[in-house]
């Protein structure tokens, strides 16, 4: 084998090497690197960021405020309606009955038309636990604003027929209490100087289930 077979066996056994790397080329593919990341952190934060903002935004959806709880004072009785009925003056708004009752009173007025002025015959029913249903069902009602903006071209009237009228008085941790006046005539409920209008024999029957509960039974509402 002479030289030019050795030199020619060495070239075909070992490979060429690579081209040195361009440093310059290097340093730019570290850049983009480094580029690409803080691009990925930026848009995580601003993700972060506009859930942040998004919590925080106040819902749109509006409630009435809660009212505090009655302070003590004179007891309340029930007071049998002055056969005066109608619809008057929208008055506040708010809650019809404030939360956190412990005890509700249920006075039922019967009417009796024997006699030429009506007289009422004044019957209770006292129930405790938990009130909750009762208070929402109360609270749920609209004030006539409300309903007449609900209901365009229907008309709030009170009948003059002569109806079983009601009162509910709830009792409170501190000693108060605080008074809800039906008029059935109207289907409106009275609580301190907000009314409210709607089904609002859903309260008796609400009233009822809470009462039934313990065994007892009211008249149903007429």
């Amino acid at each position: 084998m002479t030289e030019d077979d050795v030199r020619a066996l060495l070239n075909r056994a070992v490979p060429d090497l690579p081209d040195p790397p361009d440093p310059v080329d290097r340093v730019r593919r570290r850049a983009a690197r480094v580029r690409g990341g803080r691009i990925a952190a930026a848009a995580a934060t601003a993700v972060v960021l506009v859930l942040v903002v998004i919590a925080t935004i106040p819902s749109t959806k509006t409630s009435e405020p809660a009212a505090p709880m009655p302070a003590p004072g004179r007891p309340k009785t029930c007071v049998p309606p002055d056969n005066t009925f109608g619809l008057t003056d929208p008055g506040g708004r708010g809650q019809v009955v404030p939360e956190g009752a412990t005890r509700v009173t249920l006075c039922t007025y019967t009417p009796d038309s024997v006699t030429a002025k009506v007289e009422w015959t004044t019957s209770t029913a006292t129930a405790g636990g938990d009130l909750t249903p009762l208070i929402d069902t109360l609270n749920g009602f609209q004030d006539p604003d409300e309903y007449r903006h609900d209901n365009p071209g229907v008309e709030l009237a009170c009948t003059a027929a002569l109806f079983r009228q009601y009162q509910m008085i709830f009792d409170y941790p501190t000693g108060g209490q605080w008074s809800v006046v039906f008029d059935m005539n109207c289907g409106t409920v009275t609580g301190g100087d907000v009314i409210r209008h709607g089904n609002v024999s859903k309260a008796i029957k609400a009233f009822t289930t809470l009462y039934s509960a313990s065994g007892g039974s009211v008249a149903p509402p007429t």
